[in-house]
């Protein structure tokens, strides 16, 4: 008897993207905002990260400082442009109105290129440009 004719069975079904869940959605955009997306180590100096360190894990704190040491902590990462451990640009990871969907945008507005990659439309139009060449005729 096959898996087909059991009533009950759970069947794997392949997802196109992780769902996001509505309560870690905006914790996951933070955390997103503050990590290198090439080696995943926070994007602050070494010196900057065991401060931060030492203020999280001091004792005698009162309650919600931690909270406004976090903030700290993510405003510094949103400020770096660069990792400071593997040198890779980082840009912005932004939430699209009205969907429930992250986007990595590593040539913002202050890019070293000088241009600005706005959609994956725009990406691809560059990308076929660049890419076009007379067709060449055999002899």
């Amino acid at each position: 008897m096959g898996a087909k004719c059991l009533r009950g069975t759970l069947r794997h079904s392949a997802l196109l993207h992780p769902p996001l869940l509505q309560g870690y959605f905006t914790a996951i955009l933070k955390t997103l905002q503050s990590i290198c997306k090439a080696c995943g180590r926070v994007l602050l100096p070494e010196a900057e990260r065991t401060a931060f360190l030492r203020r999280l894990r001091g004792k005698g704190k009162e309650r919600g400082s931690n909270k406004a040491v976090l903030k700290k902590v993510i405003d510094a990462c949103k400020l770096a442009k660069q990792c400071p451990h593997c040198g890779v640009r980082n840009g912005s990871v932004k939430k699209l109105v009205g969907t429930y969907k992250l986007v990595h945008d590593p040539y913002s507005k202050n890019s070293v290129r000088g241009w600005r990659c706005g959609s994956l439309l725009s990406r691809t139009q560059l990308h076929r440009e660049s890419m076009m060449t007379e067709p060449v005729a055999d002899p």
